[in-house]
C-alpha cells in the first residue's frame, strides 16, 4: 500500500513539474558585447538597446566598426529567439544589410550575423 501511495504522489509531483512553464527571458534593455569580425575583419564592440512597443519590439544599435547609431523599427522575438536586420552604408549599390539571429538566455544573448552569403560571424552580448 505504501508503494502505491508513493508512486501516486510521485506521478502527481512529476505532472506538476512537467506542466510548469519556464518563464520567457526578457529581451528589453541595454545589451553590450562583441561581434567577431568575419574574414580578417576586426571585432566590433556593440551596443544594442531593445524596447517594447505596442506591436512588439524595436531597437537601436551601434558599434565601433561600421554601424553608426541606427534605429531598428522591428525586432522579431519568438520564445528565446531574437532576430533583426540593419541596413548600413546608404541605399542601392552603396549599402548592404546585416542580419542578426540570436538566442536569449537570461542576461546573455549569443548568435550569428551575416551579410548575405559574403560574410558571417558570431555575436555575444550581455545585459547591462
Amino acid at each position: 500500500m505504501k508503494r502505491v501511495v508513493a508512486l501516486a504522489l510521485g506521478l502527481v509531483v512529476f505532472g506538476c513539474l512537467s506542466s510548469a512553464q519556464v518563464p520567457k527571458a526578457d529581451p528589453t534593455g541595454r545589451w553590450v558585447g562583441v561581434a567577431a569580425g568575419g574574414e580578417g575583419q576586426p571585432d566590433a564592440h556593440v551596443t544594442l538597446t531593445i524596447k517594447k512597443t505596442d506591436g512588439g519590439y524595436s531597437a537601436s544599435m551601434s558599434d565601433d566598426a561600421m554601424i553608426p547609431q541606427t534605429e531598428i523599427p522591428s525586432v522579431a522575438v519568438k520564445d528565446n529567439a531574437v532576430s533583426f536586420s540593419v541596413d548600413v552604408g546608404g541605399d542601392g549599390d552603396q549599402g548592404f544589410r546585416i542580419d542578426f539571429k540570436m538566442t536569449l538566455a537570461g542576461d546573455r544573448m549569443e548568435g550569428t550575423w551575416s551579410v548575405g552569403d559574403m560574410m558571417t560571424g558570431t555575436i555575444k552580448l550581455e545585459k547591462k
